[in-house]
């Protein structure tokens, strides 16, 4: 729902900007952004971009990506040692 979307919209730009609080992680972004061609503004424009995120894209990505004929289940279990 449009609900949803603004929820997990919010949700990921105070984790992204929560994660940029260390020196480390702000370098590791700008390197992400850079290299995902984004460029540095990537990082400074991330809040701008995600909240033009709509439902509809959301459910033609998961109409695209998460098709159930190619649902795949695997188990794995340990040693048990």
């Amino acid at each position: 729902t449009a609900e949803e979307v603004k929820k997990a919209i919010e949700y990921s730009i105070g984790a992204h900007e929560i994660g940029l609080q260390t020196r480390y992680a702000s370098v590791l972004a700008y390197a992400r952004s850079i290299y995902g061609g984004a460029g540095i503004q990537g990082v400074q424009n991330y809040s701008a971009a995600i909240r033009k995120v709509t439902p509809d894209q959301i459910k033609a990505i998961a109409e695209t990506y998460l098709d159930p004929k190619l649902l795949r289940v695997a188990a794995v279990r340990g040693s048990g040692k």
